[in-house]
């Protein structure tokens, strides 16, 4: 009997064992599974993050292609986009400072080569090619394609750029992105108006363009400059907002065209009545109001009532956010205007 129930209980704890190892090994597998989904979703945020940036440089090559005549046909890198200040080779900044497209699934390496175009009369054609994107080898040191990968930071580049004047392309064999761009608007620099005024990310403004910030011109160098702003000086804009010139509308009235405004607020009227209280009761007050007593000679002023008088208060910051000058949300950027 007690042989029995010894073998009974051996394969009882046998059982047990096994069902332990079982408990174990569905346990590692959730978490193998849950790892691997984790590092999935990291390396697809990764191609996503890839593509905006590689966005970012298909832009930039925009930019300088539209505005800087001395892009001219040859082969350049991400410096070519970055300020010289920062050390780039660009007159300003179309990247900011640190830019890289280097990450766990590309090794930063871009190659831009700007062509000519067909009737060679400006610089407005680029192609912008990256190498292979996908998972690094660290015996070789190389990054071996993955064609998905590409993939998706190609949909993400296609978010963030114009599609009417970038094309990109999917090598799915070398798992590269090749986008084929034209300068904006296809046009020239020299066919936008003297006098045209931009906002500008950069902080140097770029060839072809002054600083709106009130500095003198020579006006027999620049005449058609001079007939449009109508002086030898630019509007110096730093720090202003613009505004839409009113032109009859009646919104703005008696504004000519280059006049400063300065800052205002529309009034803000209030009433308070019977602030006078019984001794010592507090006074109610709400919102930007607010209530404090009124003392002189270490006493309470008594009114002929024989009541505290208090003084009402109004200040704005107790509910808004304030500061030395009325303003909205905003951003700052250069205000540049063409030269000629």
């Amino acid at each position: 009997m007690q042989i029995k129930q010894s073998q009974k209980l051996k394969k009882q704890a046998g059982f047990g064992v096994v069902g332990a190892l079982m408990g174990l090994m569905i346990m590692s597998l959730i978490i193998l599974i849950f790892i691997s989904f984790a590092n999935h979703e990291k390396i697809k945020n990764s191609a996503k993050t890839l593509g905006n940036k590689l966005a970012m440089v298909v832009n930039a090559t925009q930019n300088r292609l539209a505005s800087d005549p001395t892009f001219v046909a040859n082969t350049y890198n991400i410096k070519a986009l970055i300020n010289k200040s920062c050390g780039g080779t660009a007159p300003a900044d179309y990247l900011p400072c640190g830019f890289t497209l280097q990450s766990e699934i590309y090794n930063g390496d871009v190659v831009i080569t700007v062509k000519e175009s067909e009737d060679g009369a400006k610089m407005d054609l680029a192609v912008v090619e990256t190498t292979p994107i996908g998972h690094y080898n660290p015996k070789t040191k190389t990054i071996e394609p993955i064609s998905h990968l590409a993939g998706e930071s190609l949909l993400a580049s296609q978010v963030y750029s114009a599609a009417d004047t970038v094309s990109y392309k999917l090598n799915r064999q070398s798992g590269s992105i090749t986008a084929d761009i034209v300068g904006k608007n296809t046009a020239n620099v020299s066919d936008i108006p003297v006098g045209t005024v931009f906002s500008y990310t950069g902080s140097t403004s770029p060839a072809g363009f002054f600083e709106c910030n009130g500095q003198s011109y020579d006006a027999d160098t620049y005449p058609e400059l001079y007939k449009a702003v109508g002086s030898n000086k630019v509007p110096d804009l730093r720090g202003e907002f613009v505004r839409g010139w009113d032109h009859g509308k009646g919104v703005d009235k008696g504004r000519v065209l280059d006049s400063y405004q300065d800052d205002a607020l529309q009034n803000i009227r209030g009433k308070i009545t019977n602030t006078m209280t019984s001794p010592w009761e507090s006074q109610a007050s709400t919102g930007a109001m607010y209530a404090s007593h009124r003392w002189g000679d270490g006493k309470h002023d008594r009114g002929s009532y024989g009541g505290t008088l208090y003084d009402i208060n109004f200040d704005a910051s107790r509910i808004a956010r304030t500061a030395d000058e009325t303003r909205p949300k905003n951003v700052a950027l250069m205000y540049i205007i063409k030269h000629d």
